[in-house]
């Protein structure tokens, strides 16, 4: 009986899980992945002499001019990201009446 009862999940942990999933879904497809496509497209279009060897497209596509940038707007997307989550999270719960008082 007690072994049974470790494997249920709370309704509110489970929620939490596809609420994350869904917001980081819909958060992570705008910015990161146009912009790392860009970065990319860019690192592949843009001859450099620096790189030699049979891998020398795949490292100048990986690490060009614009990758300093595309991490700077990545530390800044993944801040508003989390400061967005803190505030959905406090928002859902007090909409679900999740937060107990006492």
């Amino acid at each position: 009986k007690q072994w049974y009862q470790r494997r249920v999940r709370g309704g509110e942990e489970l929620g939490f899980v596809f609420a994350w999933r869904s917001a980081w879904l819909s958060n992570a497809l705008p910015l990161p992945l146009i912009f790392g496509l860009i970065t990319f497209i860019y690192g592949l279009a843009s001859p450099s002499v620096e790189v030699t060897g049979p891998a020398s497209d795949l490292n100048q596509a990986s690490d060009n001019a614009a990758t300093p940038y595309y991490a700077l707007a990545m530390c800044i997307w993944v801040t508003l990201f989390s400061v967005i989550w803190s505030r959905f999270v406090a928002v859902m719960c007090v909409q679900q009446s999740l937060l107990t008082t006492t």
